[in-house]
């Protein structure tokens, strides 16, 4: 049975078949906008303090990524390549740099909590046809307690598998 986060990272690593990666791709094109969403989660009766890193370390520095985190977990957080454009009553907006991993270290979460996140990337007109990798990882000490995964295909669904010309 699982009931701490040792006994999870034991689990993981003694069952070679078990695996908490996600991975999607997405067609889409020059001129266009999609999102990821993704939970940020707690352990049952027990605070947190956890590290979000993105990587967008394949996306050209024409492309633009904001996300969107739920106040209460990212603004006490320290931020490595992410800038505040807005702060509302529940939302915190930060600008993300493409060709870079961002990281929120240090996020207070509360017991079993499950909070949603929203990245949006924006692909511009002179985009590149390419696939390019892009993810959301979530840390407790150092560790990688889950990933989501996701390679958007610039130009449509021919061209999956070659590598984007950054």
């Amino acid at each position: 049975m699982i009931h701490t986060i040792e006994d999870y990272y034991q689990f993981i690593r003694a069952s070679n078949n078990a695996s908490w990666k996600n991975f999607d791709v997405y067609d889409v094109f020059a001129n266009s906008v999609t999102n990821l969403q993704f939970a940020i989660q707690g352990w049952p009766r027990v605070k947190l303090s956890a590290d979000l890193a993105i990587d967008l370390s394949s996306l050209p520095k024409n492309m633009t990524a904001n996300i969107r985190l739920l106040k209460r977990l990212s603004a006490t957080a320290k931020t490595e390549n992410a800038t505040l454009i807005k702060d509302t009553l529940l939302y915190m907006t930060y600008k993300l740099l493409p060709g870079k991993q961002a990281f929120f270290r240090k996020m207070d979460l509360k017991t079993s909590d499950k909070c949603q996140a929203f990245l949006e990337i924006t692909i511009p007109d002179n985009a590149k046809d390419g696939d390019y990798r892009l993810s959301a990882a979530q840390l407790i000490d150092g560790k990688e307690v889950g990933r989501v995964s996701q390679m958007l295909s610039v130009g449509g669904p021919s061209i999956h598998g070659k590598p984007a010309d950054a």
